[in-house]
C-alpha cells in the first residue's frame, strides 16, 4: 500500500512537530514559569500578545507569522521543502506570501484542530475542512475554496449510494469529520470512527468495514494512485435529508477555519480567495493533484450559509468566465 496517499503517521507527526516547533508551547510554559508571565505582561503592554493585531493589521498569534494547523492528508495538505503543498496547502501558501506572512506548520490530527483555533494555538486550520453551522458558531469560516460531494467508498461489485443502503452495515469515518457527526444520527448502522483516514481505508480494504465516508478529494486521490485496489467510490445519490445533508448527497463547501478574534485576517483571506476564483488559481492548483475537473468548483443548488454566517443575499462563488 502506497504510504504517500494516506495521512501522515504518528511518528511523522512527531518528527514534524520537532522540526516545526509544534511542541514548543508546552515546553516553554514549563521551563519559563513566572518569567513567561512577565514576558506576556510586557507583550500586552506593547500590544503584541495573542489576539492583538500586528503591524499589518492582521490578528495572528505571532506578528508576521501564520501558524497553520493541518493533518497532512493529501491531496489537501502536506509540508515539503519548507512550504505547504496540496490543493488547500498551496492556496494558503500563496495567500500567506501575498500577505507577507511566514508560515509555521502545526501538524496534528484533525480532531484536535478546532480546539487549536479556539485556544489560539494556531491561526488557521486547513485541509478539506467542510462548512458546518456548528463550526460557524465557534470559528470564523472563510468563503469556500472548492466544493465536494460525499462518496460511499465500498468494495467493487457493490453500488450503495443512499442512506437506506447503510442499514445493517459497518460504516467507517474519521473522528471530528462532519460526515461522522451526521452518521451518529443513524440508528441502524455500526459506526466505527478512526483517528486517521489511512486506518479507515485499511479496514475497508480488509473487509472490517463495509462503507467508508472520508474526504472526497482524499478518496479520489487515493484511488487514482492505486487502481488495483478492490474498492471504488460511488457519489451519494441526491436524496436530501436536512438532518443528514452531506451523507444524503448535498454538495458542500470546503473552507478554512480561523479564530473569531481574527476578523481582519479572515477579511484578508476572503479577498485573496475571491481573486483565486476569478483567476482560476485554485483550479490550476487542484489540477496538479488530479482534481481539476470543474465539478470540484461548481456550487450546490442549495445555499446553506445564506442567512447563517453570511448575508441572506450572499451567493456561493464560482469559477471566472475564463476558466475551463
Amino acid at each position: 500500500m502506497q504510504r504517500d496517499v494516506f495521512a501522515i503517521t504518528r511518528s511523522r507527526q512527531k518528527k514534524w512537530q520537532r522540526q516545526s516547533g509544534g511542541c514548543a508551547i508546552a515546553k516553554a510554559t514549563k521551563a519559563l514559569g513566572f518569567l513567561r508571565l512577565a514576558v506576556i505582561a510586557t507583550m500586552l503592554e506593547f500590544g503584541l500578545a495573542t489576539g492583538v493585531a500586528n503591524a499589518a493589521g492582521l490578528e495572528t498569534i505571532k506578528p508576521g507569522t501564520l501558524t497553520v494547523a493541518f493533518n497532512g492528508d493529501m491531496p489537501g495538505t502536506n509540508w515539503e521543502n519548507g512550504k505547504l503543498i496540496g490543493v488547500d496547502g498551496e492556496l494558503v501558501q500563496w495567500i500567506a506570501d501575498e500577505l507577507k506572512l511566514k508560515i509555521e506548520p502545526a501538524v496534528m490530527e484533525f480532531s484536535a484542530e478546532i480546539g487549536s483555533i479556539q485556544t489560539r494555538r494556531a491561526d488557521i486550520m486547513i485541509g478539506m475542512v467542510s462548512w458546518r453551522p456548528q463550526r460557524a458558531e465557534v470559528m470564523l469560516l472563510t468563503d469556500p475554496i472548492y466544493y465536494a460531494q460525499a462518496l460511499y467508498v465500498q468494495k467493487k461489485g457493490q453500488n450503495w449510494s443512499r442512506i437506506k443502503d447503510l442499514d445493517g452495515k459497518v460504516v467507517a469515518s474519521i473522528q471530528g469529520f462532519g460526515q461522522a457527526q451526521e452518521l451518529k444520527n443513524l440508528k441502524n448502522i455500526e459506526l466505527k470512527l478512526y483517528d486517521t483516514s489511512d486506518a479507515a481505508l485499511r479496514d475497508v480494504l480488509a473487509g472490517r468495514a463495509q462503507v467508508l465516508f472520508a474526504d472526497p478529494p482524499l478518496i479520489a486521490y487515493a484511488l487514482n494512485k492505486n487502481p488495483s485496489w478492490d474498492i471504488h467510490a460511488v457519489p451519494a445519490s441526491p436524496d436530501f435529508d436536512e438532518k443528514l445533508p452531506v451523507v444524503s448527497g448535498m454538495k458542500y463547501q470546503i473552507v478554512l477555519g480561523l479564530s473569531k478574534e481574527a476578523p481582519e485576517l479572515v477579511k484578508a483571506f476572503n479577498q485573496k480567495i475571491g481573486e483565486a476564483w476569478a483567476t482560476c488559481r485554485t483550479q490550476k492548483i487542484a489540477a496538479k493533484y488530479g482534481l481539476g475537473n470543474v465539478s470540484w468548483f461548481s456550487p450546490s443548488d442549495k445555499n446553506p450559509r445564506a442567512g447563517v454566517d453570511r448575508p441572506k443575499d450572499w451567493q456561493q462563488p464560482a469559477l471566472g468566465s475564463g476558466c475551463k
